[in-house]
Formats: structure tokens, sequence, C-alpha cells
């Protein structure tokens, strides 16, 4: 029998015997291997145990005659602590041996007898098989435990809080990261031995909503997501995220619910401090909407009356232009000279038998000039001023005559009548009447003449229309023109 391939390295193998024909027995056996095996032989149990210290040996066949069963559970010890198998040759006459050898943890045994051992090479590699599974496997349960290890750190660590619920019954926890102590104040253990797991931390006003999301996920494996508020030990409200699904095996058969936990309760403040300044936000809008309507409304109706406004000023201005143009006429129309004087004696206003009488020069405009002077023109230091300045500073109406130059050299005695003009109470110029009453006179005088009057009216006639001017203490017949007077 050799089933050990050619091209392998030969197993080391220590054989440790008392009996030499049971050690004379094996290497026949082994020798027919054609070289798979590199026997090594312990003459006792303690050489053996040094052997397999030292990293000697690969598999080690024991013979159970030794009376020392304490070196004989060292050895064993060493061989296990060393991940050596050790197959065992027990005697025909007590097989019994081998059965308690199996149980004290020796990998196979064979019987030593000619008939058994055929059997030892296929003992000795199935030992070896077997050994070198339970390292793989002891590897891999290493690894498995950093990894697990390393998973449980990265989870405890973790801001988030995981967990793993069973499916049966529903809700009842079979793991949750010690940061449920941070976030809520109570520890982890005290909610796995709670049957209905998280729910009975959620808020009352939430729970009946996460139940029914929580019995959809456990009963139909739908994914969780919800967000609802927890009590905390000392009675505040925390905001959770939840968001948990269905784990399932190779053949997709469900096993449990995993998920995690995160504390949004920062998030939730904002969003609802973010609501409020978008609600303020909104009303000072809506003040400032309104303010400005309401201002529009004022402005409109401002605009209004003052398109009213404006209207009735055109139209009174209309009415202005059109009794000032009716004034115009009329004072155009009249025969007599009339003008405007202000307090001053400037002319405000003249009209054209003004212009007439006074001989204004084409061209030269007498409205803003001095007339008081031309008009009015006293001689000497007199007591009293003449009736027209008299008009002029006491608003008292006077009736008078003057003898004018006109433009082209001659005079004519000019009456006047003046009439203060009044803003109120208050004497702001006057009016000034003016007509040529020379060929009146002369109609008078000759009328007298006629009449044998000797050149007088009798009465009150010659005091009405004198023939001749009246001579006056401080008048004398003006030598210069209008406009020299008004200019110079």
């Amino acid at each position: 029998m050799n089933p050990q391939p050619h091209h392998t390295p030969p197993v080391r193998l220590l054989l440790v015997a008392s009996d030499p024909v049971d050690s004379a027995a094996c290497r026949r056996v082994l020798a027919r291997s054609g070289g798979a095996f590199a026997l090594h032989e312990a003459g006792t149990v303690a050489q053996g145990i040094v052997l397999v210290q030292d990293g000697g040996c690969d598999c080690v066949l024991l013979e159970q005659r030794w009376p020392d069963w304490e070196l004989l559970a060292e050895l064993a010890g060493t061989c296990e602590r060393a991940g050596v198998p050790v197959v065992v040759l027990a005697g025909a006459e007590d097989a019994g041996v081998g059965l308690r050898a199996l149980e004290s943890g020796a990998a196979d045994y064979v019987v030593a007898t000619a008939a058994g051992l055929e059997w030892l090479p296929a003992a000795i590699f199935k030992a070896l098989r077997e050994s070198a599974a339970r390292r793989v496997g002891r590897a891999a349960l290493a690894e498995l435990g950093a990894v697990r290890a390393q998973y449980r750190g990265l989870v405890e660590q973790m801001p988030a809080i995981v967990y793993l619920a069973a499916l049966e019954p529903p809700g009842r926890l079979l793991y949750l990261s010690p940061r449920i102590a941070d976030c809520l104040g109570y520890p982890a253990e005290r909610w796995r031995e709670a049957r209905d797991g998280l729910l009975g931390a959620v808020h009352p006003e939430d729970r009946p909503r996460l139940a029914g999301l929580w019995a959809r996920t456990w009963e139909d494996h739908a994914p969780l997501r919800a967000e609802y508020r927890m009590l905390k030990r000392d009675g505040r409200v925390r905001w959770m995220l939840d968001e948990a699904r269905v784990v399932r095996d190779e053949l997709g058969r469900p096993l449990f619910v995993q998920g995690l936990l995160v504390d949004i309760t920062e998030d939730k403040e904002n969003e609802r401090d973010l609501e409020y300044y978008r609600h303020r936000l909104e009303d000072l809008v809506a003040q400032r909407t309104e303010q400005l309507e309401r201002q529009s409304g004022l402005l409109l109706a401002a605009n209004q009356r003052m398109d009213l406004e404006l209207c009735h000023r055109k139209q009174a201005e209309a009415k202005l232009r059109a009794s000032e143009a009716r004034f115009r006429l009329l004072l155009e129309s009249v025969g007599e000279g009339i003008l405007g004087m202000d307090r001053q004696g400037r002319c405000t206003f003249i009209n054209r038998a003004a212009r007439d009488l006074l001989g204004c020069e084409d061209g030269w405009e007498p409205v803003g000039q001095d007339l008081l002077g031309f008009l009015c023109h006293c001689q000497g230091e007199v007591a009293e001023p003449c009736p027209l300045r008299r008009t002029l500073r006491d608003g008292v109406p006077a009736r008078f005559d003057e003898t004018l130059l006109r433009s082209d050299g001659t005079h004519f005695v000019a009456e006047f009548a003046a009439y203060p003009l009044r803003i109120g109470a208050e004497a702001a110029g006057a009016v000034v009447v003016l007509r040529d009453i020379g060929e009146a006179r002369a109609f008078i005088a000759r009328l007298a003449q006629g009449a044998g009057f000797g050149g007088h009216l009798p009465g009150r006639l010659d005091a009405e229309w004198p023939v001749e001017a009246p001579s006056s203490a401080h008048h004398a017949p003006r030598a210069e023109p209008l406009r020299q007077v008004a200019t110079g």
C-alpha cells in the first residue's frame, strides 16, 4: 500500500516502542511504502517528548505497553500542543487499549498483528490529514476570532448604534452595541432582556406607527427606514433614524434583522430652527408685502389726488389765462390810459392808450421801469408830497392834473386818478388812470368866449373845468421825455 505520491517529502515518523518485535514489524511494513516515511525511533518516552518539542517529527507512532502512564499523558499533551497526531499500536490481546487511546486524543489506532499492520500507512496518512484539517480549522477560527474582535471594536467605536434582532419572537435583540448607553442612558443588557426590544423606549406617540413598520419587516422581510423619537433615561427626547434589513444565508433563508440607529436630534433641531426661520421670513415678507401694497395704495391715491389737483390747476390756469386775456383785452379796449405801479413806483402793467399818451417809443418797454419820477415831479422842499406819492405811501385815493412832455416834444395836460391796490389790508401799489384833457379845456374856453363869460365859466363849472391849468408851488411842466426820465 502506497497512497502517498512520490514527489512529496517523506513523512517524519517517530516510533516510540518498547517491544523489539513490534518495532521490527513496523519497520518492515513502512519500508514497503517506497520511501514515503522517514522513521525515527525513541527508546524511551522522555526521548520522544524531547524530539516532539524540537519539531523533529510529523507523526508519532506510540506503543501502548508502557507502564508509566504519566509520561504517556505528558507525551500526548506535548503532541497536542505541537499539532503532531498520535497513532497507537494496540496489542492483539487488548484491543480495548486502542479505544481508550482514541478517547484520550489519539488520531487512530492499529492492532499490532500482521493483518492489522497492513493498515498502518493508511492510518498514518489519515491522522496527518485530520491533523492538517484541525490546524486549518484552528487557524480559521483564530482568524475569525480576530476578525470578529476587529469588527466588534469597529462597531463599538462607531457613533451609530448597531443591533441584531431575532425574527422569532419579533423584536427580541440578539446584539446591541454599547453606544446605546451613551445615547439613551440604559446599559445594553437591559435592552437584550426586553422582549419587545427597542419598542419599549419609543415615544408613545410614535410607537403605533413604528410597530406597524417593524411588523412589515419581520413578516414580509421588507427593508425598514423610519424616523422616530426615543425617551432617554432622564425623560428627554432623542430623534433616531432606524435603517434595518433581513440577513439571509447562502440558501436565501432569513436569519435575523440587522439594523443601524443614528442619533439625528441635532439635525431635527436644525430643521425645526430652519422651519421657524422660514415661517418667520414668510411672515416678514407678507408684512412687507402688505406694507408695500398699502404704500402703493397711498401713492396711487396721492397720484390720483395730484392728477386731480394738476387737472384743477390746469383748469384754473386756463381760466386765469382766459381772465388775463379778457382783462388785457379790456385794458387795451379802454380809451383812457391805465397803468399799475408798485409801492416803489415801478410800472407793473400798462395798456396801449397809456403808452400812446406817454409817448413810449417803439421797442422800449416801460414795465419794470420807475415811472414815479416822471409822473410826479416835486420840485424843492415841500411840506406835502404830491397826491400820487401819498397814494403809494398811505393808500389814499387821489385825483390831480399834470402837464407832461411827449416824445415828439409837445406838452399835454393829463388828468390823473390814482387808486390804491391792496392785498388784504396792506397797500401793495396803485392803479393810475390818466387821460388827455387839453382838447376838453380848449373847447370849454371857446364855449366861454362865445357865451361872453370872458374865458371863464360861471360858478361850479369853472372849478371843475378851468380853462387854464392851475399853477402849483411844487409842480412845473416836465421838459424831458419819459424814456430819458425813467432811465436817467
